[in-house]
């Protein structure tokens, strides 16, 4: 809650500053309207980093995502300003100039953040998926390790789950749908190598863990294949 009111008194700061600015040195009821499109359109400007900050992504680690719409509001602003600046020291006789020029400021504003936040929504799915990935390929390995903690009195045993614990370890975090047929062996075949394990069928470990390898090998030959990595 603290940090919420900071943060709202931190962005008003600027907003109390140039308005009251301009109220202390200009009576908007007698001053030009261009001069009041003006100040406006730096207050719309302003405003404008709210739509920035609810677009930006929500999950934790994404702040790259996050700064990139910051960066583009503070572009925006620092035109929009420049411009209400200008126009407020050289006034207008009509509204046509700052109307258009804070028009044509917010719109490209807008379309350059959509492009943006469509550009970000596809990184954010493909960090997903590579997360997702991520975890199962840790899942494999950390299942091998047990088994390797299981057989580690058996020196020859041991280095051949300590194989297939590297080549685990090793796999590309990336996918496709080509290979979850393979992927799905690979969880079943670890699987079993733990049952076999703790049964002390070494001769069942052995097969299995050669098995594993097998499959780890043909799932990254197939993601090559594909160009996947």
């Amino acid at each position: 809650m603290k940090r919420v009111l900071l943060k709202s008194v931190v962005f008003l700061v600027f907003l109390l500053l140039f308005d009251g600015l301009f109220l202390l040195f200009d009576d908007p009821r007698q001053c030009p309207r261009s001069v009041l499109v003006s100040v406006a359109g730096v207050n719309i400007a302003y405003f404008s980093l709210l739509l920035a900050l609810l677009l930006s992504p929500r999950k934790k680690g994404l702040k790259v995502l996050s700064g990139t719409l910051y960066l583009i509001w503070s572009i925006y602003f620092m035109f929009a300003l420049i411009v209400g600046i200008l126009f407020i020291c050289w006034v207008q006789p009509t509204i046509f100039w700052p109307v258009l020029i804070n028009a044509v400021l917010f719109s490209i504003f807008i379309l350059v953040l959509i492009g943006s936040v469509l550009a970000n929504d596809s990184t954010q799915k493909t960090l997903n998926i590579q997360f997702s990935q991520g975890n199962m390929i840790r899942k494999w390995a950390d299942s091998v390790y047990e088994v390797r903690q299981i057989v580690i009195a058996d020196a020859a045993l041991s280095k051949a789950i300590e194989r297939c614990y590297d080549d685990l370890k090793t796999c590309p975090l990336l996918s496709s749908e080509d290979v979850k047929d393979i992927e799905s062996e690979i969880t079943s075949a670890i699987m079993s190598l733990k049952d076999y394990a703790v049964d002390g069928d070494v001769k069942m470990v052995q097969n299995v863990a050669l098995q594993i390898r097998s499959l780890v090998d043909k799932r990254n030959r197939k993601l090559r294949d594909q160009h996947i990595y």
